[in-house]
């Protein structure tokens, strides 16, 4: 019995084809999260309750649904609707949270989002593990420092001891910039119960930042921020 050859013509179409249709695929999912409903200020609020959080390959739109959920998470429009609708925006950003950290541990972002949403859901286990876990992933990426450093500021009573050493060195990492230091002089302003505790980590760094540090605490006082 002779067995058929495929021509080499016809391999090259085939081949052709699924490189198409794998392209087309990859496309679709990396547009998914800029192809979202923002008509109005609960559209993409809505779309997300009903697990409109897709994502593509890339790190951009990898980005895309973690910044909308935590946006939207802590919106005032999200304590405008239903109980069902928020459960359902917490659980879905959770999910796509969680699904993002396992496939890539050092997105620190990532872990950061579910944080929030394990928060929104009173799970302060679930917060803490979250939270340490983008501590770890990303202990000198100051811009998601100064991200937890608020997050953790609401919830101080839940942190267990290796979150609470996690956000002491968040704060230590502030004060390598003036940005930082500005972050940390408004909390200190606006958070007397964080005052002890940024003291703490101030006084031990040099004169300079000391200074830095105290002028801005006095300038936002003065103006009352």
């Amino acid at each position: 019995m002779r067995t058929r050859r495929l021509s080499p013509n016809l391999v090259l179409i085939t081949f052709g084809a699924l490189l198409a249709i794998g392209g087309a695929v990859a496309m679709r999912l990396e547009l998914t999260p800029y192809t979202t409903n923002r008509d109005t200020d609960s559209s993409r609020l809505l779309e997300l309750a009903n697990a409109g959080t897709g994502y593509g390959l890339s790190d951009s739109s990898r980005q895309a649904p973690l910044t909308d959920c935590r946006e939207n998470m802590l919106s005032l429009m999200a304590r405008l609707q239903t109980s069902h609708v928020r459960n359902s925006l917490y659980q879905n950003c959770l999910a796509v949270s969680d699904k993002l950290g396992a496939e890539q541990p050092t997105l620190s972002i990532a872990w950061l989002t579910g944080a929030i949403a394990a928060a929104q859901m009173n799970d302060s286990d679930g917060f803490n593990l979250r939270m340490a876990r983008s501590m770890r992933a990303g202990r000198v990426e100051q811009w998601i420092a100064e991200m937890r450093i608020p997050i953790v500021e609401n919830y101080f009573v839940w942190l267990t001891d290796e979150v609470r050493a996690g956000n002491a060195a968040d704060m230590l990492l502030l004060t390598e910039n003036d940005g930082g230091l500005l972050t940390l002089a408004r909390i200190y302003v606006k958070s007397p119960s964080s005052r002890e505790r940024i003291t703490a980590v101030i006084e031990p760094t040099s004169e300079v930042i000391r200074e830095k540090f105290a002028r801005r605490v006095r300038l936002l006082s003065e103006a009352g921020i």
